[in-house]
């Protein structure tokens, strides 16, 4: 099947998880079936159970399955303090690991070995069912950092604008003070720009001065 393929697709086959998507699929989506709105719409959510993976879901139970749903025993009661539940999960796993190594060097074939394994498995199952009810939590806070961190970012934004705009009005009234005409002590007024250079005569002073004479 490869000798067939581009060496585009030769690449990706080589290189990708899943296999290549089905040429039925993408060459519906052509751009001129997208235009004429011939292509296939998305489908439609799952209803209802759906298998995936192996796994069978159900849209309508809730994102975090309870423990009961599942055939697993709840160490932890509903309502209880999540925190200080945890502490005392990791004191139990702790302690049931130490067990498990104390049964091991001792005596390996007892079958109090099993039971141990089966505790801890249950511990760490409620363990880490405890740590996902802090999800919710987790998000919010997620989305608490993310709103913070784009104020600061706008706040930064608007100083270094105002900055830019503070810089700028001064050049300008800085270029509107060397443009106005300056009167010198004896009330003459002086024409606005650049000073004449030094060695070259200003033509316009001289004119007046013959003037006068």
């Amino acid at each position: 099947q490869l000798i067939d393929m581009s060496e585009d697709q030769r690449a990706a086959h080589g290189v990708s998880t899943f296999p290549l998507p089905p040429a039925r699929y993408y060459k519906a989506y052509t751009e001129e079936n997208v235009k004429s709105g011939c292509a296939p719409g998305p489908p439609s959510p799952p209803t209802g159970s759906f298998s995936m993976f192996g796994l069978t879901f159900d849209t309508e139970e809730p994102i975090l399955r309870p423990l009961e749903s599942q055939g697993i025993e709840r160490l932890c009661p509903d309502g209880s303090d999540k925190l200080a539940q945890m502490k005392k999960l990791n004191h139990s796993i702790f302690v049931s690991f130490l067990d498990l190594v104390d049964i091991l060097i001792n005596c390996p074939e007892s079958p109090r070995r099993e039971e141990k394994i089966s505790d801890l498995q249950l511990l760490f199952v409620n363990l880490h069912h405890l740590i996902n009810e802090f999800r919710p939590n987790q998000a919010r806070e997620t989305l608490r950092v993310m709103l913070e961190l784009q104020r600061r970012q706008r706040e930064q934004i608007s100083a270094d604008v105002e900055r830019a705009v503070g810089k700028a009005l001064a050049i300008v009234n800085s270029c509107v003070e060397s443009l106005r005409p300056k009167t010198d002590e004896s009330g003459h007024v002086e024409a606005a720009g650049a000073d004449p250079l030094p060695g070259t005569v200003d033509v316009a002073r001289t004119d007046e001065t013959s003037m006068v004479t």
